[in-house]
């Protein structure tokens, strides 16, 4: 077996760790009581987040082990050990890492789709961070990693629709501030509250397998549309719903393969109805189930094929 390498090392370290925000000072301790052999003045987080000028290779990619979020704070990444180290990711843009120059094959979905390599869909997998802008990347962690045995009442519910869920679907500001405003108009009473309150009710007691049934709860949340219930839907019940959207249309539409491609190429991306929903959670359901059969996994879920064909719009 190779010797573990630094970065190995910090991935082991603090591969439970997940979300969680440490000083230098606890990172430095971490390590030294995991791997009391590495020197102390070796230890150095912003090498395995942001990047320093002799930086490990992960530094400023999704493999990177931290997020600066402070002066000597760091948010340790969820998700470590979950690909293939030794490659340095790209920006977006689609240039090639190291200084290559060249395209990257992740960002088109039909060099993609009918892999059965796993190394290339985690790499694909990759690619959905390089295209979160900097200002979203600490809630679009939050919101991956949602641990609902932690959900509270239904004024931490309210709270995270409107102070979460909204920003993260609603990033163009022209749609989000409607959506809000149609949100806190239907619930700014004790009365708007209880209805709410009965839709989560409702959210988590419906049968996640039927599609359309899930999506019409959902809608029933003030302001939300086809789009916007599957995006609540995937990040509660990520092993049912991925997201639907214009960019999953667009990207479905380029893999020639899907047995589906007739009533693709037919939906209007922009004004998708339930039943074309139920076609792409469908569809991203399908894909999930036959990558972990390949790959003898149960890490692939209708919310990751999502993020796939999310990043890899043109």
């Amino acid at each position: 077996m190779a010797p573990k390498t630094l970065h190995d090392k910090y991935v082991e370290a603090f591969k439970h760790k997940g979300g969680q925000v440490l000083s230098t000072k606890d990172i430095k301790s971490i390590m030294l009581w995991r791997f009391p052999e590495v020197a102390s003045n070796s230890i150095l987080p912003n090498d395995h987040g942001a990047g320093n000028k002799s930086a490990c290779w992960c530094a400023d990619t999704c493999y990177r082990v931290f997020d600066r979020v402070g002066r000597g704070k760091y948010r340790v990444m969820s998700g470590l050990g979950g690909g293939t180290p030794g490659t340095h990711w790209p920006k977006p843009g689609g240039k090639g890492g190291q200084g290559t120059g060249k395209s990257v094959p992740y960002s088109d979905i039909t060099k993609i789709w009918d892999s059965d390599c796993e190394t290339d869909w985690l790499q694909a997998l990759c690619w959905y961070w390089t295209r979160v802008k900097k200002s979203n990347r600490d809630l679009e962690q939050e919101l991956n990693s949602l641990d609902l045995s932690k959900a509270g009442d239904i004024k931490d519910w309210y709270s995270f629709l409107l102070c979460k869920y909204i920003p993260w679907k609603y990033t163009d500001s022209r749609y989000r501030s409607g959506v809000t405003s149609r949100f806190e108009g239907e619930y700014n009473d004790v009365a708007g509250i209880k209805r709410l309150d009965k839709i989560i009710c409702q959210l988590f007691s419906s049968d996640h397998s039927v599609v359309a049934c899930a999506l019409g709860i959902a809608m029933q949340i003030k302001g939300l549309g086809v789009a916007g219930a599957s995006g609540l839907l995937a990040l509660l019940f990520p092993g049912y719903f991925g997201t639907v959207d214009q960019y999953v249309v667009k990207a479905l539409c380029n893999v020639p393969t899907l047995p589906e491609s007739d009533k693709l190429q037919a939906m209007n991306a922009k004004s998708l109805s339930i039943s074309d929903a139920v076609v792409l959670v469908e569809i991203m359901r399908r894909k999930s189930e036959c990558l972990n059969k390949i790959f003898h996994s149960t890490a692939w879920t209708p919310r990751k094929i999502d993020m796939v064909l999310w990043a890899m719009r043109k």
